[in-house]
């Protein structure tokens, strides 16, 4: 039984200085330029509890980044610490930010080593993994740009020997159909045989050609159609009783004699 007289002591847990040292490492990891880039569009922007923080794409997985930082730190790091060090603002890219160069090349390379995994050809479609079995050293520059003696010439060792089967692979493009058609021999002098030529090679774009005449005629007001008897809707006027004055046409000359005398057009008056 607990005694009522005892002396009970708190303990708070006091927070490591290499924990919060390795949580300080990884964000400022995950904020260099070889791991992450910066956005330049003023809406490219996250804000979470009112911080607002223009946004940063990643440049690889975060499997691949946490291997990165194994291998450049040597304090052992979990990659559930790792993803939760990550600053919101650091995202991966969507596919809308597949425009660049750098990411299309990426992502294109990482496409082709998992067709090839996907068909037991490799032993693993890891990126870094597979050029560690294909060069001498990574950290060489000679190595990674193929000027090296020894593994100029060295394949990715695979699983199975070569074959004449057919492997689709999914791959991101920016397709510049005008140079590839004047490439092939034809004239684009206009906006009109690029039209009636994009329109016979794509079968499944709809495209619509407007010309510079419809759009000045988009632009300009429509005539107004006449309704039949508004014209003369307020043209009949009353002061007295039993006197009525009317008119044809409406008048905005300067009066002289009264707001109701004009010599522009011929007045009429009844008595009833």
């Amino acid at each position: 039984m607990l005694d009522r007289d005892a002396d009970l002591t708190t303990f708070q847990r006091k927070k490591s200085s290499r924990s919060l040292e390795s949580k300080a490492s990884i964000h400022t990891f995950f904020l260099r330029d070889d791991v992450s880039r910066m956005t330049t569009g003023r809406k490219q922007t996250i804000t979470v509890r009112k911080k607002k923080m223009q946004k940063r794409l990643l440049s690889d997985t975060l499997k691949n980044l946490h291997r990165k930082l194994a291998s450049e730190n040597s304090d052992n790091v979990s990659y559930c610490l790792f993803c939760a060090c990550r600053p919101f603002w650091v995202v991966a890219p969507t596919d809308a930010d597949r425009a660049t160069c750098q990411c299309k090349t990426h992502e294109n390379l990482q496409f082709m080593a998992d067709t090839l995994y996907s068909h037991g050809i490799v032993v693993s479609k890891n990126i870094e993994e597979m050029v560690d079995l294909t060069v001498c050293a990574t950290e060489m520059k000679a190595c990674a740009y193929g000027d090296c003696v020894e593994c100029c010439l060295t394949t990715h060792p695979t699983l199975k020997s070569a074959t004449e089967e057919i492997v689709q692979v999914v791959q991101w493009s920016t397709e510049r159909t005008v140079d590839r058609i004047v490439r092939l021999g034809e004239d684009v002098p206009d906006a009109i045989t690029l039209f009636k030529t994009l329109k016979r090679l794509e079968s499944t774009v709809e495209l619509f050609f407007v010309s510079e005449e419809e759009v000045e005629a988009k632009t300009e007001v429509p005539a107004l159609t006449h309704i039949k008897g508004t014209m003369r809707m307020h043209q009949v006027i009353s002061v007295l009783p039993g006197h009525i004055k009317y008119r044809d046409v409406s008048c905005f000359c300067q009066r002289q004699d009264g707001p109701l005398d004009c010599a522009c057009f011929d007045l009429n008056v009844e008595f009833l």
